[in-house]
């Protein structure tokens, strides 16, 4: 039922950058997932719930100012290599959690992360377990992307 008023303000939107960007460039952009993964047009996904999130808006709100396509932020190519230690700075405290590990760690981080779950109960553990599976497809898919790009 809510997908109905998104397409149609999608639409709008589309329409409106196609009048300025008649070339589509931007727009073309705009539609993809990640790295060049074709979206169907005009579904107005920009990948919220993604570990690059911040760097996506950076790429597009630089690609508005320059009138291009990462035509101020080229890719970088091997950067998966980083973000795939920075999520596991975050993973392992969570999985430990999740597993109620005995051998706890004693970072920052790791102490920061087993406050904010607090007490374990079966919702929760459904929850992280969840965002775990999710941000270690995304961490492999990191990986694997700048290896090939090595």
């Amino acid at each position: 039922m809510q997908r109905k008023p998104h397409d149609a303000a999608v639409a709008v939107v589309e329409y409106e950058i196609r009048k300025l960007n008649p070339d589509g460039l931007i727009l073309n952009a705009l539609n993809l997932c990640g790295e060049g993964v074709p979206t169907p047009e005009g579904n107005g996904r920009l990948n919220p719930c993604s570990h690059k999130l911040f760097r996506r808006y950076d790429i597009i709100i630089s690609s508005i100012g320059a009138g291009k396509w990462r035509g101020a932020m080229p890719l970088r190519g091997t950067d998966g290599f980083e973000r795939e230690k920075v999520l596991e700075k975050y993973l392992v405290p969570i999985e430990a959690w999740i597993n109620r590990s005995r051998k706890k760690r004693k970072d920052k981080i790791s102490l920061r992360i087993e406050h904010l779950l607090g007490k374990p109960d079966s919702v929760k553990i459904f929850l992280s377990s969840l965002l775990v599976s999710l941000l270690r497809a995304q961490q492999l898919a990191a990986h694997n992307r700048a290896e090939k790009r090595k």
